[in-house]
């Protein structure tokens, strides 16, 4: 028997659609959510639309943020010639990274606190000379329970103003409407009863985007709308229902999702090369090769490694180690794998090693071994699309591995044995001296190329080791003698052998 209140809901949805009322009782069965098919628990209504490629507005970078110690990693674009884009995202990655430290800690099975781990990931949903949408994923962790909310921002890009959802509807009655509808769709959710299911008018709908069909899609996190059984929730409302509610700045957000065009050159003046090639010309150079590797057990090895790019000034960190003639490792993540496959190719070509630092950067002793396997798997085609090589080492972020992690990863993992706090210090001078100070024959240094502070600190880190004795190795190098075993953990590889040192002459004495 259908309630009173699906009843209605399946009378409203008629009425909104149609746009008059039905001259006949409405059969209840004739008007379910417009799914084909029934979802199983766990499984959005409909995927979302996959992000869009930055090419689409030339000059854009990723900005990251990182805390090792919290365990937060933040990623948003700024777009050139609108720092308005950049200002909204940051004011919202600012408000998420606030709540996560203010929130209590909760209780660990071991009697301590449990980990914790914030993650917001950003892509591209529509672009046009007239509007931008990016949308952005915020995954918060605190012990097995994990909490996803999503978010897409629509910006307006002639008067440089950011637009609440609302703002895309012709009118208040209008998106009263689509609320709605919504609610509509969310009623015939599977294992929802209706009243474990929260009505769309009670909330913001805060990311809402357009398919290729013009249809909208509303996302919510798991437990926001449905019991957690359900999972993350995506609904379609039609696109012949949605095109009459929406207004002229709505229009244009649904033809930039369904027809995406680049900004004019006018709009989107490059702020560097999108894919951190950097000056220098590397078509032809020797291949190092060519150079005899330094034997690690007899003379001062150091293995540079740099974290969460490549960043939009890697290329310029390729220039300063070509110059000094010192080889590093890069642990890149998925999206800047995809977003700079030129900068790859030249690492390669170049001495460099490349190893896998998973797609999202999501600490992987939280995962399920299926989306830990996801998470490298992706990062590896990347990298393998872009260069023909697949990585042979990875780095785990944040250092966090363990029995699980070690059965799932098939290539040996890279941790380290001296942090420069790059990513928390941002000055150039801290880095050198945390480097130079902590440095010891066989370290693994970690950094990351996605700070200017970092790049900035890289001549003089070279420089002052290179005085020292030190050969910039990559990490396989420095392992080689070690014979590196797949699923294990490496934190700093062979020091030369000590010699002996003399005894010093025996001091005369007056008798």
């Amino acid at each position: 028997m259908v309630s009173a209140r699906r009843l209605t809901a399946l009378v409203l949805a008629a009425v909104l659609i149609s746009g008059c009322a039905p001259a006949a009782p409405l059969d209840p069965g004739a008007s379910e959510p417009s799914s084909t098919a029934a979802p199983t628990a766990g499984v959005p209504w409909f995927a979302p639309r996959p992000g869009l490629s930055l090419d689409l507005v030339p000059g854009t970078h990723e900005v990251v943020r990182s805390d090792e110690v919290h365990r937060i990693f933040a990623r948003w674009f700024a777009v050139p010639g609108h720092p308005e884009v950049e200002r909204a995202q940051q004011a919202a990655v600012d408000a998420s990274i606030d709540a996560f430290r203010g929130a209590p800690e909760s209780a660990g099975h071991g009697g301590g606190t449990a980990p914790r781990e914030l993650s917001i990931e950003s892509e591209l949903t529509g672009s046009s000379a007239e509007m931008l949408g990016i949308r952005s994923t915020t995954t918060t962790i605190s012990g097995d329970a994990t909490s996803k909310e999503y978010r897409t921002q629509w910006f307006d890009l002639n008067t440089g103003r950011m637009l609440e959802t609302r703002e895309l509807f012709a009118d208040a009655q209008r998106w009263a409407r689509f609320r709605d509808l919504v609610d509509i769709e969310l009623l015939g959710l599977p294992e929802a009863g209706e009243k474990d299911v929260v009505a769309a008018d009670s909330l913001q709908l805060l990311s809402l985007n357009f398919d290729a069909s013009g249809d909208a899609l509303v996302e919510f996190g798991e437990h926001v709308v449905a019991p957690g059984a359900v999972g993350d929730v995506v609904v379609k409302v039609p696109s012949t229902a949605v095109s009459a509610l929406l207004g002229n700045l709505g229009k244009q957000a649904r033809e930039a999702g369904m027809r995406p065009t680049g900004l004019p050159a006018s709009k989107s003046r490059p702020l560097e090369p999108v894919d951190g090639s950097g000056t220098g010309s590397h078509v032809g150079d020797p291949d190092p090769g060519e150079v005899a590797e330094p034997d690690c057990r007899k003379v001062k090895c150091v293995a540079l490694t740099f974290d969460d790019g490549p960043g939009p000034k890697t290329g310029q960190l390729l220039d300063v180690l070509k110059q000094a003639e010192a080889l590093a490792t890069f642990f890149v993540v998925g999206p800047n794998a995809q977003m700079r496959p030129k900068t790859l190719v030249r690492m390669l070509e170049e001495g460099h090693e490349i190893g896998n630092h998973t797609w999202h950067h999501r600490v992987l002793t939280s995962l399920a071994p299926e989306d830990m396997a996801r998470e490298i798997g992706s990062t590896a085609r990347a990298v393998k699309d872009a260069t023909g090589v697949a990585p042979t080492l990875m780095r785990p972020p944040y250092g966090a591995t363990n029995a699980k992690v070690k059965a799932v990863v098939d290539v040996p993992l890279i941790l380290w044995d001296v942090d420069t706090l790059d990513w928390k210090v941002r000055n150039a001078r801290q880095v050198v001296a945390n480097a130079v100070r902590d440095t010891k024959p066989g370290s693994i240094v970690l950094m990351h190329d996605i700070h200017s502070s970092t790049i900035e600190a890289v001549p003089a880190i070279l420089r002052k080791l290179g005085a020292q004795g030190f050969h910039f190795v990559t990490v396989s190098q420095l392992l080689a003698s070690v014979g590196l075993t797949d699923g294990a953990v490496y934190a700093r590889g062979p020091a030369p052998a000590k010699t002996p040192a003399k005894k010093p002459a025996k001091a005369l004495t007056k008798s």
